[in-house]
């Protein structure tokens, strides 16, 4: 699926406030799973496939590239005292160590794809 606009991508959006992870999975992800608790990605896989229509990829890019906008799906946990906070650490990116010593930070692989994301919760 393609946006042209942050707010074609948004107004598109809001049409998974309310559903399941199961409603979406129109590729069975999560039926096919042998062990989702390892598997931590694959919730970010059942929203880009079964709601975004986008195949699953590993892509340096953003995942809206044309707009600029990376996706981002994870878990939230309810503390003892009823607010929200991560359920787990978010990866922004994979890092090449060897690489990054000689980009300049505000032109580096890792702020350019992560300078807007889109949270799913």
């Amino acid at each position: 699926m393609k946006f042209n606009t942050i707010e074609e991508l948004l107004h598109y959006t809001e049409a998974i406030k309310g559903k399941t992870f199961k409603e979406i999975d129109s590729k069975h992800l999560l039926e096919n799973a042998t062990n989702l608790k390892r598997n931590k990605g694959i919730l970010g896989h059942v929203v880009e496939s079964g709601f975004y229509k986008y195949p699953i990829n590993s892509n340096p890019q953003a995942d809206f590239d044309k707009i600029g906008v990376e996706l981002k799906v994870t878990g939230y946990k309810k503390n003892k005292k009823g607010e929200k906070s991560a359920k787990e650490r978010v990866s922004l990116s994979k890092i090449d160590f060897n690489k990054i010593v000689n980009e300049e930070y505000e032109y580096s692989k890792l702020i350019y794809k992560n300078k807007k994301i889109l949270f799913i919760w």
